[in-house]
């Protein structure tokens, strides 16, 4: 119970943790970022302008305020009309020559001056939709894709184009010559933008200006920051993404929904820190990869199926809103973006406020620690402050996303894996109990086995004697006849004790299976049945083709000297060979004699089969052959064919 309301108390707390981020990094991007003080001015066509002054420039500043200037400068009448154009400019102020303190401002301004004699300073542009011309004093400095101004005729030929741009700024520090030429007392930077979208034109984003070191450093620094958490996103995805192929298992599927949404994210904000050709796209890619997080959250939070309704509404809510946020991103309108932020940030608050609940009442915390941070994130966007990535909430939150999904995931697979090792640990355990039980057992059916073979014949050897005793003083014919079927009985129950001590005495059921030539084990029967072939007059050969198989040679030598004796018994052959031969899966052994055959429709491999009314051949060694081929992964087969008999014994290659 106390567990339950720790973690329901450290949920909350991260919770309100994770909105006063946004306050604390406000704070320190004041006194990180300071604004540029602007002053206002006259110019000499009466305007009144903003202008800025270098000598209130350290090392660097956030430039907030500038001129807007309304013009048509455009040449197609629909960028016109959608208000897509637009002028502005920054109007920067040297030192006064005229200033008592001018050598000491020139003295604080010394750390920007070069061997020109002149101050230099760095002004950085955030990505201007989507393209531009930039001025210096009217002298042109850039051009970032194409505008349809730049065309003489009247079509358009507008190319989008965006990325941040560093402006060199160089200010006479001579006093002399700033008394003498009022046109080194300010420089101005006028930029003309062009963009598709009326809703997404002009600077977005930072406008930052100082030493060039300075400026370049906190850039880089940022542009390492997004660097960072792509190549991590890609690491952690990778990894989840072998893990699940490894383990064939769908289990980690939010944690790679999660990443995707991340490195979607990440990958779409450090292409727009540089050049880019489709702006519009990325910006669809940023605004809609807040969906795949959040649906990721949805995965984590209704993984149980009695979940399933409520997680099929909230993941079609955000399906719904992945679509509304891309193409409200490529198209950008800003409406459209604004309301689907709202709606994505209600619906996060909801997802947050079901995982609170279950902590409370269910004390089930372990899949909701990203799910702290969603409406946090989700609110970031609707602030949209402009700010460096490594001063921004948004950029650590997502941060700690990141982390803490690749941390719960680390810990269900570690989790997962020693719960397998558990399970694996009590299956070797249960193995070896039914081993042990299973080895009992095949000594107990050793033991009776043994019983049946041995100690049963003794009566049988009993009888048999006593039957001879009795034929002496046999002299009728009927009962001259019952005497010879009771013989014959008799033998035929020896036999079949002898198999079973056969069988008992080479143990074929733990005999381990290996691969075997062909043709060696052929060659080991030809040598123990010529003998035998021999002595009754039968010509045995062979036709071996050499190749392997998978099997136990103990069982096999034991199964084909018995087909080869059956046929010397009782086939009334004068020929058998063995041959083999093989197909692309199976390997095969004829066994071929010439005999009397046997009838086609019985099936012989019964126990204590009968070749004939007269013949009273009940045993049950075909039967115990067919059982220990089949053990193999094989199969035994016969049939008659051109006045031959023919045994096939198939088995799998090796």
């Amino acid at each position: 119970m106390k567990t339950k309301y720790l973690f329901f108390s450290l949920f909350l707390i991260f919770f309100v943790l994770s909105f006063l981020t946004f306050p604390i990094l406000m704070n320190i991007q004041t006194n990180h970022l300071q604004p540029l003080p602007n002053y206002p001015i006259t110019t000499e066509h009466e305007e009144k302008k903003i202008a800025l002054k270098i000598e209130d420039i350290t090392s660097f500043h956030q430039i907030t305020s500038y001129n807007v200037i309304s013009d048509d400068f455009s040449n197609d009448e629909n960028l016109k009309n959608n208000s897509t154009t637009g002028t502005i400019s920054f109007i920067f102020l040297n030192l006064d020559p005229n200033d008592e303190r001018f050598e000491e401002k020139s003295k604080q301004l010394s750390s920007l001056l070069q061997r020109d004699n002149h101050w230099h300073l760095t002004l950085y542009l955030s990505p201007i939709f989507s393209s531009c011309i930039i001025y210096v004093n009217g002298i042109k400095a850039y051009s970032i894709g194409k505008m349809s101004a730049e065309n003489d005729s009247n079509s358009s030929t507008h190319q989008s184009t965006t990325q941040p741009i560093f402006l060199d700024l160089s200010f006479n520090a001579s006093k002399e010559a700033l008394l003498n030429d009022d046109s080194l007392l300010k420089k101005e930077v006028t930029i003309q933008y062009e963009s598709r979208q009326s809703n997404l034109s002009g600077i977005q984003g930072l406008i930052l200006i100082g030493e060039d070191e300075a400026i370049r450093e906190i850039i880089q620094r940022d542009i390492f920051f997004i660097y960072a958490v792509v190549l991590i996103s890609i690491l952690v995805l990778s990894l989840f993404i072998f893990v699940s192929i490894l383990k064939k298992t769908l289990h980690y599927l939010p944690q790679i929904i999660g990443i995707i949404g991340i490195f979607l994210l990440s990958t779409s904000l450090y292409n727009l820190y540089d050049v880019t050709t489709n702006p519009f796209f990325l910006v669809a890619i940023f605004k809609s990869s807040f969906a795949i997080l959040c649906f990721s959250g949805c995965m984590d939070l209704f993984q149980e199926k009695k979940n399933k309704k409520l997680k099929i509404i909230f993941m079609t809510t955000y399906g719904i809103l992945f679509v509304i946020n891309f193409l409200a991103g490529y198209f950008s309108d800003i409406p459209l973006i604004f309301i689907g932020e709202i709606v994505q940030f209600l619906v996060s608050l909801g997802i947050f406020a079901i995982a609170a609940a279950r902590i409370l009442c269910q004390s089930n915390h372990k899949n909701y620690w990203q799910i702290i941070f969603l409406p946090a994130l989700m609110f970031s966007q609707l602030i949209r402050l402009n700010t460096l990535i490594y001063l921004s909430s948004f950029f650590y939150l997502t941060f700690f996303i990141l982390i803490i999904i690749t941390v719960l995931g680390m810990k269900e697979f570690i989790l997962l894996e020693q719960t397998n090792r558990y399970l694996m640990n009590n299956i070797q355990s249960e193995v070896k109990i039914q081993t042990k039980n299973l080895q009992t057992l095949i000594e107990e059916k050793d033991t009776l086995l043994r019983y049946v073979s041995h100690d049963m014949k003794k009566p049988i050897q009993g009888i048999n004697h006593d039957l001879k005793l009795l034929k002496i003083n046999l002299d009728d014919e009927q009962q001259m006849k019952a005497y010879h079927s009771i013989t014959m009985r008799s033998s035929q129950i020896e036999k079949s004790l002898d198999a079973l001590a056969k069988y008992e005495k080479n143990n074929f059921v733990i005999e381990k299976s290996k691969t075997l030539s062909i043709k060696k084990l052929i060659y080991t029967i030809y040598e123990n049945m010529k003998p035998d072939c021999d002595a009754n007059g039968i010509e045995l050969t062979i036709s071996p083709v050499d190749f392997n198989i998978y099997g136990k040679e103990n069982n096999l030598i034991s199964i084909l000297n018995n087909i080869v004796l059956n046929a010397i018994e009782h086939a009334e052959c004068s020929k058998i060979e063995i041959k083999s031969f093989k197909n692309k899966e199976k390997g095969f052994i004829e066994i071929i004699d010439n005999g009397k055959g046997i009838d086609g429709h019985i099936d012989v491999f019964l126990p204590y089969y009968s070749i004939s009314k007269t013949d009273e051949n009940r045993g049950i060694g075909l039967y115990i052959s067919k059982k220990f081929i089949q053990s193999m992964g094989g199969d035994i087969t016969y049939k008659n064919e051109n006045h031959h008999l023919i045994f096939t014994i198939s088995l799998p290659l090796a």
